[in-house]
């Protein structure tokens, strides 16, 4: 899952096994043509830099709030409460880390412009980031 917060940062919802490689077998699309170029450059202006926000809550945040949903949910009032209730939810998964980014400080235009107007791409981003390594 991704969310694309007002201030140009993202959430973002990543198995701890996901790789730029896995990341472009689950898209089923090769490193060197136009498209996986393209994937490259979302799927690392997704994950890189990032902060996990559980150690971040961990380190600095803690005493001020009582558990880690109530972090997430003061910190970043634009979540619904449904939004919040998903990402509890994947998060009783160990495998699930999240994170912040800072997606449209890392783009480019064009990528930036792909993902707010290709109608369904976003979805398939997170469909290819959260496909286990074994599925086909």
């Amino acid at each position: 899952m991704i969310y694309f917060l007002d201030n140009d940062e993202h959430l973002i919802l990543l198995p701890d096994y996901m790789t730029l490689d896995l990341f472009l077998k689950n898209a089923r699309v090769k490193k060197d043509r136009y498209l996986g170029r393209t994937l490259q450059k979302i799927y690392m202006s997704l994950t890189v830099p990032k902060i996990d926000l559980f150690e971040e809550y961990e380190l600095f945040y803690r005493l001020e709030y009582d558990s880690f949903s109530m972090f997430l949910y003061k910190k970043y009032p634009i979540l619904t409460d449904d939004d919040l209730n998903k990402i509890n939810l994947v998060l009783e998964d160990p495998k699930y880390s999240i994170y912040r980014g800072f997606f449209k400080k890392h783009s480019d235009y064009n990528v930036i412009s792909l993902l707010e107007h290709q109608e369904g791409l976003l979805d398939k981003v997170t469909s290819y980031l959260n496909r286990q390594a074994n599925e086909d």
